[in-house]
């Protein structure tokens, strides 16, 4: 029985992971080659050691092949990937052993510095192990298979998720550390994160530009040019993420993004989310004061609702140096977050694509380029 957690307003509602689905879908697969009982579900025990029952949506069968589908259920997590179809296809293989194929839509390694090997299927060592460990107990000796895993609509998915930048190609990850879907789950979060970074470092880039999300790369590509590659985007985690950088020998970042949400690291938000922190205007209206202007404090103070509208009056008021004070503060507060090993500059933008502010020296964008 899948358990739940309780947030402020009503309990949430766990969910399976994509590796659950895949071990179901293949073990049952195996266990039909086996014995010819056609499967409508399957029991599989999770990495963390429970035992559920997966049921799947369609199952064909032919004389040494089975096709099972299932429809994937994230519980009450915002996952992206929740209700896709998975579709898993077993035969028999003239070789003995285990095959594992990526099919439509499942992604294909292509960048060194993730856990799983150039070149092979995106299936992390976590659901591999658990797809082998729940077929075992149906394999006959000597007996051979291939197991194909398929995603129909995970190209055009993965298209949404951080696989690209990570040199996943073709469509989705097989993921999952416990089997389980965690509601809302941070954790998972700052596991991409790491991931993102981890490739980047792969690479050799020692240079890389940190954005929250797609609003700062886009800004960020569009008026620097930078290459994607060198792009990660830290959600709100802009702490730990520099605390991660910081062990991977990474030596400069380039904070890029509106200044709704770099107004946040400013004020020493090592988590940017509107749950934990919002002194947009208060850190804003605190800055004009210290540039000299006591009016456009007030007026920021008592009038404006946003960062955006905050941006709007102060450039009517051509007090620009507010922004390029900003942006100073952004890079001090963020080299403290990593104990100031890293050197951060920082570009500062409204969501119109205007530079705001930056603390870049002439020429020192070429440091990421």
């Amino acid at each position: 029985m899948i358990s739940d957690i309780t947030d402020k307003k009503h309990v949430l509602r766990k969910g399976f992971t994509t590796g659950t689905y895949v071990s179901a879908a293949a073990a049952a697969g195996v266990r039909y080659l086996s014995s010819g009982l056609i499967p409508k579900s399957e029991i599989v025990r999770l990495p963390c050691g429970d035992l559920v029952n997966i049921n799947f949506t369609d199952v064909k069968t032919g004389k040494d092949w089975i096709k099972i589908k299932a429809i994937k259920d994230s519980g009450d997590d915002p996952d992206i990937t929740n209700g896709i179809e998975i579709v898993v296809e077993t035969r028999y293989s003239s070789s003995s052993g285990i095959e594992i194929k990526a099919g439509k839509g499942v992604g294909v390694v292509t960048l060194p510095g993730l856990q799983v090997p150039v070149g092979k299927p995106a299936i992390n060592p976590v659901p591999m192990k658990m797809i082998f460990e729940n077929i075992n107990k149906y394999i006959k000796p000597g007996n051979g298979y291939i197991i194909t895993i398929s995603i129909p609509e995970g190209e055009k998915i993965a298209k949404k998720t951080f696989n690209p930048r990570l040199g996943i190609k073709g469509g989705l990850s097989i993921l999952g550390t416990t089997g389980y879907v965690e509601p809302k789950s941070v954790d998972a979060i700052k596991k991409t994160i790491e991931i993102s970074i981890d490739v980047v470092a792969s690479l050799g880039f020692i240079n890389i530009v940190f954005v929250p999300g797609n609003i700062g790369e886009n800004l960020c590509r569009n008026y620097f040019s930078i290459e994607k590659e060198k792009i990660i985007q830290f959600s709100n985690y802009i702490g730990h993420s520099l605390e991660y950088a910081s062990k991977k020998n990474i030596k400069k970042i380039l904070l890029c993004g509106h200044i709704g949400k770099l107004v946040k690291v400013a004020a020493g938000a090592k988590d940017t989310s509107s749950a934990v922190i919002d002194k947009r205007i208060e850190t804003l209206s605190k800055i004009a004061k210290i540039c000299n202007y006591k009016e456009l404090a007030y007026d920021i103070l008592k009038k404006c609702k946003t960062a955006e509208n905050a941006a709007d009056i102060i450039l009517r008021n051509k007090a620009f140096d507010v922004f390029s004070n900003l942006a100073t503060i952004v890079s001090k507060e963020a080299e403290k977050m990593c104990d100031n090993k890293i050197f951060i500059r920082s570009a500062v933008f409204n969501y119109k694509g205007k530079l705001l502010g930056t603390d870049l020296k002439e020429n020192e964008i070429d440091l990421w380029k």
